[in-house]
């Protein structure tokens, strides 16, 4: 599986804190070297995926033998009203 980025993807990961991106990659790294389409979880009911690690979301399509990633967002908690 190959993996490309979006230039509003690269701009996320070069944003990042090192730490963060280093983690971003090896999983990534991961998914290319095994193949492993367990990681992807679909969004919804449409044609792209996330890959969640640490508190960051990896939004991305599949297609054909490409996993095409559009952004990195970081996961924000919701707080509900007291």
């Amino acid at each position: 599986m190959g993996i490309t980025y979006t230039s509003k993807a690269k701009d996320d990961l070069v944003n990042l804190d090192w730490r963060v991106r280093q983690k971003i990659v090896s999983t990534l790294g991961r998914l290319q070297e095994y193949n492993d389409k367990s990681l992807l979880a679909r969004m919804h009911n449409s044609d792209y995926y996330k890959l969640n690690i640490n508190n960051h979301l990896v939004i991305g399509k599949l297609e054909d033998r490409n996993f095409n990633i559009i952004t990195v967002l970081e996961q924000k908690k919701i707080k509900f009203p007291e």
